[in-house]
């Protein structure tokens, strides 16, 4: 290999600076210097999927159980500078997007939305269908308890909202 072929780069505080084979220095545009970032990491990424290592989204996502995850979530992971959220927190930010989708749906008054954020929050924290008990708990007694809900709710209402959340949005 020829010495005078090879280009270096360094990082000499301020600028990043190119040597060229004919020992003239130059700065390098901000727009190389990101090229050059992109090809490593396509480097990195094509390198960890060869068949000697296998290192690739799918077979990370699969023994991480994470399936949104990307290959540079997962490398962060291992290097320890980021946690990947735990398969507790991906249920819960499910349930909360399929609440607030069905919500959207549906033309509550902003009392009873309130009241159901709570049931809502109360079905995280306990991983277990809503029955009307529930408005006994103590954190509904703050806002009335069950004749409170029953007043912003008719009991018909309360019954078929709950069975409602209970198939459609709280499932595991």
């Amino acid at each position: 290999m020829n010495m005078k072929n090879i280009h270096t780069v360094y990082n000499s505080g301020r600028h990043i600076w190119e040597n060229k084979k004919e020992g003239v220095e130059k700065p390098l545009s901000s727009h190389r210097t990101k090229e050059n970032a992109l090809d490593k990491g396509e480097k990195i990424a094509e390198k960890l999927n060869s068949p000697k290592y296998y290192f690739n989204e799918a077979n990370l996502r699969e023994a991480y159980h994470y399936p949104p995850g990307t290959l540079n979530e997962f490398v962060k992971t291992a290097l320890g500078i980021q946690e990947l959220p735990t398969e507790a927190q991906l249920y819960d930010e499910r349930i909360s997007e399929l609440f607030e989708a069905w919500l959207i749906d549906k033309q509550f008054q902003p009392e009873q939305t309130k009241i159901l954020r709570l049931v809502k929050s109360q079905y995280i924290a306990r991983r277990a269908p809503i029955e009307v008990s529930i408005f006994n708990e103590p954190i509904f007694s703050a806002l009335g308890g069950l004749n409170h809900v029953l007043q912003v709710f008719d009991d018909v209402k309360l019954q078929s909202t709950l069975k409602e959340l209970n198939q459609a949005v709280f499932i595991r």
